[in-house]
């Protein structure tokens, strides 16, 4: 009878079988250094917190398109400052850590 295998249960499995190597190699480059909610042994608090920031991120970054794109648009066709300043004003709120638009300035 053959049992499932947890992540635990795969590593051990892979390791046993000559992959620690690369398992190393994986751990190693597999997430960004911030983003410890994507680790395997992540507290569950913890990798809810970082699904509700990356789609936060991801909602911003859609929202933020379309003016932006106007905005170089409006650039391209008249070179005002006005537009000029939409556009760097758009990078701006686009450049901010996740959660820094709820904070005030």
């Amino acid at each position: 009878r053959t049992m499932p295998l947890d992540s635990a249960g795969v590593r051990t499995q892979l390791t046993s079988s000559g992959f620690g190597t690369i398992m190393s190699l994986i751990d190693q480059h597999a997430t960004h250094k911030s983003d410890r909610f994507a680790e395997l042994d992540a507290a569950r608090d913890l990798v809810e917190q970082g699904w509700r920031d990356v789609l936060r991120l991801q909602a911003r970054e859609v929202g933020l398109q379309q003016p932006l794109d106007d905005a170089e648009k409006a650039w391209s066709e008249q070179q005002s400052e006005e537009a000029f300043d939409r556009i760097v004003e758009l990078q701006q709120l686009k450049s901010k850590p996740v959660g820094a638009e709820d904070k005030q300035e």
